[in-house]
C-alpha cells in the first residue's frame, strides 16, 4: 500500500504544523547595557513575582535592553520588540520605564543616553544559521528513505 504524492504532502504539512506548534516558544531576553551609580537614588522596591505578600526588597537598578525571542526547538529564530528597561541583575525580573524615565535616570546619573545594543550573535544569527545547516540534510535523507521505501515495496 503506497500513498499518493498529495496525501504525503498533506501528511508532512500536518506533521510540520503539529511539530511547529509544540516546538515553538516565545520568551523575553535581557542584557545589561549601562551601569547606574550604586547609590540609594538608583534603588527600587520590588516583590517576589509569585508572592505578592512578600516584603518589598531594595534592588539596585541598571539600564537593560529587553527583546522578545521566538524559538524553534530552542534555536532562536526571530527577535522583536526591543526596548530599554530597568535591569535588576536577574534575567527574569526587570522594571518597565515610563516615557522619559530613562532620560531622567541617565541625566541624574550623568551618563550618556545608551544606544540600542547589538543582540548577541547566537540570538541574532546562530539559530537561523544552524537550522539552515540542519534542514537540507534532513530533506535529502527523507528523499533517500522515500526512494528506498519505494524500492522495497515494489520489490525492485
Amino acid at each position: 500500500m503506497t500513498m499518493d504524492t498529495g496525501t504525503q504532502i498533506r501528511l508532512l504539512a500536518l506533521i510540520f504544523l503539529v511539530a511547529t506548534a509544540t516546538a515553538c516558544s516565545r520568551s523575553d531576553r535581557i542584557i545589561k547595557v549601562a551601569d547606574l551609580p550604586n547609590t540609594p537614588d538608583f534603588e527600587v522596591n520590588t516583590r517576589q513575582q509569585y508572592d505578592l505578600g512578600a516584603k518589598p526588597e531594595k534592588v539596585h537598578l541598571d539600564v537593560g535592553y529587553l527583546w522578545s525571542q521566538n524559538s524553534l526547538l530552542d534555536f532562536p529564530i526571530l527577535n522583536t520588540d526591543g526596548r530599554f528597561v530597568g535591569y535588576t541583575g536577574s534575567d527574569s525580573r526587570y522594571i518597565e520605564f515610563s516615557k522619559g524615565e530613562l532620560e531622567d535616570l541617565t541625566t541624574k546619573a550623568n551618563i550618556p543616553m545608551p544606544q540600542p545594543p547589538s543582540i548577541p550573535f547566537w540570538d541574532a544569527w546562530g539559530g537561523k544559521l544552524l537550522l539552515l545547516v540542519l534542514i537540507p540534510p534532513f530533506v535529502v535523507i527523507s528523499l533517500l528513505l522515500d526512494r528506498l521505501w519505494r524500492k522495497i515495496s515494489t520489490g525492485m
